[in-house]
């Protein structure tokens, strides 16, 4: 959907990731290190394989779409409200699609006549051809060199306003072709399945082309998005096991590490990274944005 949906992750908690982070490192080099909170789960690892580490701050994510205008125009209906789930492919609302049909009506009508002018420039040109054929078979004096200069004169010139016609109708068939993709973006489709999250606009107001209209949480996984600063990089590597402790559902749950950013943050000296649950199942009810913390169980005590 051009204009219509950006796909990205829901990192509204990325401001409470950095918050954390600032107040966990402040923690640190103001106090003694405390001790590591307990861990709830019955899977946590006990003995010298658990290694004491405050963790880092992080915040429950999910992949996030957005729908936008995909034009200018009046916004007609708008049938979801935050809370609604929705399947991929349906009808979440509809911009006033009667200035784009005008369009593709207009467009229709100047297709037809640019394929007429074809058609006539063809005529032309096949008349122009078969009149230079003729001269040329002719015996040598039948025409004189005037004569045979001005056919293949009309000859070159029908062939050039041919070229011209042809090119109008394919400009004009690409016009048509937007105008009509133009009149189905009009409606407004869900491009995956997911809920709603967010709703910005009231039907029956003028938006521009390009305003979010709607939010989605894409069907999927949630994840934990977390913050590692610089001197930590050695503990945290794509695949590595870590454990998270949720405290809105009072449980700490086992993962891994998906991904770590390639550089460093400028702004904050943090590297960015994420983590994935093992069970979905233990995590079920998780809200996204909420905190979290994710413990290496086998990172050196700092």
């Amino acid at each position: 959907m051009r204009g219509g949906v950006s796909s990205k992750l829901a990192w509204g908690g990325a401001l409470a990731v950095a918050l954390g982070v600032a107040l966990w490192a402040g923690a640190r080099a103001s106090r003694p290190p405390e001790a590591p909170p307990a861990l709830t789960h019955r899977d946590v690892p006990a003995g010298p394989a658990r290694r004491e580490t405050q963790g880092f701050v992080g915040v429950a994510v999910s992949e996030s779409v957005e729908i936008r205008a995909p034009f200018e125009g009046r916004l007609e209906q708008l049938t979801v409200r935050p809370g609604d789930a929705v399947a991929a492919g349906e009808e979440l609302g509809r911009l006033d699609p009667r200035p784009v049909q005008q369009e593709a009506t207009m467009a229709e009508a100047r297709l037809a006549a640019a394929e007429a002018e074809v058609s006539r420039v063809e005529l032309e040109a096949r008349e122009a051809g078969e009149t230079l054929a003729r001269y040329l078979r002719s015996p040598a004096g039948a025409f004189s060199e005037q004569e045979l200069a001005t056919a293949r004169h009309q000859e070159q010139s029908a062939r050039i306003r041919l070229t011209a016609a042809q090119a109008q109708v394919r400009e004009r068939r690409a016009v048509l072709a937007q105008s009509r993709q133009r009149l189905e973006e009009a409606t407004l489709r869900a491009p995956c399945a997911g809920k709603v999250v967010e709703r910005r606009v009231d039907p029956g107001g003028w938006v521009g082309g390009g305003v979010l209209l709607l939010r989605l949480l894409r069907e999927g996984p949630v994840q934990v998005r977390f913050a590692i600063p610089e001197e930590a990089l050695g503990e945290v590597r794509v695949g590595s096991p870590v454990w998270v402790e949720l405290p809105s559902l009072g449980r700490t749950v086992k993962g891994h590490v998906r991904e770590v950013a390639p550089e460093v943050d400028a702004a904050s000296r943090m590297v960015f990274a994420q983590a994935v649950f093992e069970a979905q199942g233990e995590v079920e009810g998780l809200v996204v944005g909420t905190s979290a913390r994710v413990l290496s169980p086998g990172a050196q005590a700092r």
